[in-house]
């Protein structure tokens, strides 16, 4: 019997950084934490989403960031142990 293995090691020499944001009310139109990190004029985010979690608040995410003119490029990715995959990680 076999056993087959993946491993990937992923290195680069820009330091990434980001900011997690937790918040009541978080996707209300007056609530401004998601703006308190980035740029806010002109406004752009990269928003990386749990697949599940973007089926009941997409709507949401789209109303926020236009009302507060933010271009989002807003990206679903699996939760789970499906997110644990090392080439969705790459293509993110």
């Amino acid at each position: 019997m076999t056993h087959a293995a993946s491993r990937w090691h992923v290195s680069d020499q820009r330091a990434i950084e980001y900011d997690i944001i937790s918040a009541p009310d978080l996707l209300d139109p007056d609530n401004t934490a998601l703006l308190s990190c980035g740029r806010s004029n002109p406004g752009r985010r990269f928003v990386v989403v749990d697949a599940q979690v973007a089926q009941y608040c997409a709507t949401a995410l789209d109303t926020y960031f236009a009302r507060h003119g933010i271009d989002a490029r807003i990206v679903r990715f699996p939760g789970g142990e499906g997110g644990e995959l090392g080439d969705q990680h790459i293509e993110v």
